[in-house]
């Protein structure tokens, strides 16, 4: 999914089509191309600003008001006013009247994999990557606030630049949950996208070639 063919069709067909991602589609390219060089810290550092803006467009869409810096508790909130549209919307679509009851997250988040689908991005916000610094205890080191800040240096693993993709797959998926025309599947590779396929294969062997591994 996430080997050279996966993100090339990741960045040209989602990344760059999506409204709530287009205007940050050319950075998140570049920290594709950061990567590809073995420079993991800024591909990693350059996917959070990308990551905070899209939730302030899907949050703005959905009528929630986001301030300048989107804290953790606007994040948490936007992500559960897209659970309450997938029950309202989805799972109940066309029903005149449900009981109260029925529409409660927690209990949807027992069966229906797109609420648990967002319920784990919100976990994954609270208790890592959007935690207080303070309070992180994480073993990946994956912090906003610490990244950011300088409090936490030894971040540069590539699974973490991957679990950044992660994150904005999921978010994807929100923005298609909330009105945004798209696939929920992965998509295939296109013309286009085997033209950056090429591009990313050169770049990494420039980085071979840089580190005497030609």
């Amino acid at each position: 999914m996430y080997n050279l063919e996966g993100l090339s069709a990741l960045s040209v067909d989602i990344y760059r089509k999506n409204n709530d991602f287009t205007e940050y589609s050319s950075q998140i390219d570049e920290s594709i191309e950061a990567f590809c060089l073995g420079l993991n810290r800024v591909a990693i550092t350059s996917l959070m600003p990308c990551i905070e803006g899209i939730i302030r467009e899907i949050g703005i869409k959905i009528g929630i008001s986001c301030e300048e810096h989107v804290n953790v508790k606007q994040f948490v909130n936007i992500l559960k006013k897209i659970q309450q549209k997938i029950i309202a919307n989805i799972v109940f679509y066309g029903f005149d009247w449900v009981p109260s009851d029925f529409k409660s997250i927690s209990l949807h988040d027992g069966f229906n994999e797109q609420i648990q689908m967002v319920e784990s991005l919100k976990y994954f916000l609270n208790n890592g990557l959007y935690q207080h610094t303070a309070s992180y205890q994480g073993s990946t080191n994956l912090n906003r606030n610490g990244v950011v800040h300088g409090f936490i240096t030894n971040f540069s693993s590539q699974v973490n630049f991957y679990r950044l993709i992660t994150v904005l797959n999921m978010l994807y998926v929100c923005s298609v949950l909330t009105g945004n025309e798209g696939s929920l599947f992965h998509p295939s590779a296109s013309e286009e996208s085997k033209l950056l396929e090429k591009r990313l294969a050169s770049i990494i062997i420039f980085k071979r070639a840089l580190n005497g591994n030609a």
